[in-house]
């Protein structure tokens, strides 16, 4: 593994159903095996 490699993941969220819709975003460690479900 690389040292200090990162990637970024954003999440789209909603607090409810009238609610706007808003971004978050996680930095976490790259792995070679991620995927979107191991990431998250």
């Amino acid at each position: 593994m690389a040292e200090g490699r990162t990637i970024e993941l954003r999440v789209k969220r909603q607090d409810g159903p009238g609610a706007p819709p808003y971004w978050q975003s996680f930095t976490i460690p790259w792995k070679p095996q991620h995927n979107v479900i191991s990431a998250l």
